[in-house]
């Protein structure tokens, strides 16, 4: 059996561990917190930028038809950090069955715990790019990801992009979530209500129509990231959750452990004094 003093350095050191748990719990729980308001705003830009295409559209109706039939893109927004159980792995299940419900797909990953399962799992990366488990990092990471792909996608690496991000539903839980963001879906466009005034543009059609591409394809890179660092760290929270309460009952146990030793201690340090206490009395006898 352990002594004592055994006992009480795993408790010191497990009572250390106890408090970075914690922490990291307490930063998720902020992180998500944080996250789930920006995307408040985030979805109503949409939203509005969506709206504002569709007027586009009905005053510009002829549009130049893109190519809808070339290679595909998908760009994976994962994690840059870990401890968030099976987050990463369970979107790289869903990677897997869209390359091949396309019959192939060039792969970009966002996120270094991505890059690292793509490697293991032997899927070859068209871009590796970083990414950002705080929302405070989100404007930085998203201008030179959108960037980075769009000038793949004008290099003709490819002609389709779509994007798989997890979108939060509860603490410990997400869903995948799979879209097309080039070419764009025009006819969900031209299914907008219009607005009640007809807009005003000093633009011509062809560059309002580019303008609003490039502003459409940001903001749902945008909100892709911001979806999965809401989805991201409440699977950390859940993970730190978990941590903490086996950590509690492990101290628990310890804890009870060391009583136990420190009264078989006592015990001991009493008998002794009792045997003392006999021997004397034997020598004054």
């Amino acid at each position: 059996m352990e002594s004592l003093r055994q006992i009480e350095i795993k408790i010191d050191k497990i009572s250390g561990l106890r408090d970075i748990v914690h922490s990291m719990r307490t930063l998720a729980s902020t992180y998500l917190k944080r996250a789930e308001m920006q995307l408040e705003s985030v979805r109503l830009y949409s939203e509005t930028v969506a709206s504002a295409f569709g007027d586009a559209l009905r005053s510009y109706p002829e549009v130049p038809r893109q190519d809808e039939e070339g290679p595909a893109a998908i760009v994976l927004f994962s994690t840059e950090q870990g401890l968030c159980g099976r987050f990463n792995e369970i979107l790289f299940d869903d990677l897997r069955r869209r390359m091949d419900e396309l019959g192939g797909a060039r792969v970009i990953v966002l996120g270094h715990r991505g890059h690292g399962i793509a490697e293991a799992g032997g899927i070859d990366l068209l871009a590796s790019l970083p990414s950002s488990s705080s929302p405070e990092g989100v404007p930085r990471i998203v201008r030179k990801a959108a960037d980075a792909v769009f000038r793949l996608y004008e290099q003709g690496e490819f002609s389709r992009l779509y994007v798989l991000y997890a979108v939060h539903q509860a603490v410990g839980r997400f869903e995948e979530r799979f879209e097309q963001i080039l070419p764009l879906d025009l006819d969900r466009f031209r299914a907008e209500a219009p607005t009640a005034a007809a807009p005003f543009s000093y633009m011509s059609g062809a560059q309002l129509l580019h303008a609003l591409v490039e502003e459409y394809y940001f903001i749902e890179f945008y909100r892709a990231l911001v979806e999965t660092i809401c989805a991201e760290n409440s699977m950390r929270l859940q993970s730190m959750e978990a941590a903490k309460a086996n950590v509690d009952e492990t101290l628990g146990e310890l804890e009870r452990l060391r009583r136990i030793l420190r009264q078989d201690q006592i015990t001991e340090e009493l008998l002794e004094v009792i045997s003392g206490a006999e021997a004397l009395k034997v020598e004054l006898a």
